[in-house]
Order: structure tokens, then C-alpha cells, then sequence
């Protein structure tokens, strides 16, 4: 008796394991999709994206430079201090 007990203990702990496993493979298959879905368009769409990250990075850069020249907020960062 003990050892069907055993047995079947072991038969639930594999069963939740191969569960367990199936899962973290469908995240996995989820993940490689979305992963080839991303860069479906190669070389020339990691450019593209290289560009508009770039542009953004200038535009940024441009922000905060002109918000150093204004006087107005110039004046509230001299109250601040």
C-alpha cells in the first residue's frame, strides 16, 4: 500500500512537472514569434528603426538645449535655489 501511495505520488509530481515544462515552451514559442515578427524585415527595418531613434535623440536634444535659454525657466530654476 505504501508503495502505490509512493508511486503515485511520483506519477503527480512528473505530471506537474511535464505541465510545468509545456508551459514555459509556449511562453518560449510566443516569445520567438513575436522576436521574429520584430525583425521580419531584416536589415533594412533595424535601420529604419535605427533612424527614427536617432531623430528622436536629436529632437530631445534639441528640447532641452532651447529649455536653457528660456528666461522663464531660467528664472524658476534661480527661485529654486
Amino acid at each position: 500500500m505504501a508503495d502505490n501511495v509512493e508511486i503515485q505520488g511520483i506519477e503527480f509530481q512528473i505530471k506537474e512537472n511535464s505541465d510545468s515544462a509545456v508551459a514555459s515552451l509556449e511562453k518560449l514559442q510566443n516569445t520567438l514569434v513575436r522576436l521574429k515578427t520584430a525583425t521580419s524585415g531584416g536589415v533594412s527595418a533595424l535601420r529604419t528603426t535605427a533612424r527614427q531613434l536617432d531623430s528622436l535623440n536629436k529632437a530631445l536634444e534639441n528640447t532641452s538645449s532651447k529649455d536653457s535659454e528660456d528666461p522663464v525657466i531660467d528664472q524658476r530654476a534661480e527661485k529654486s535655489e
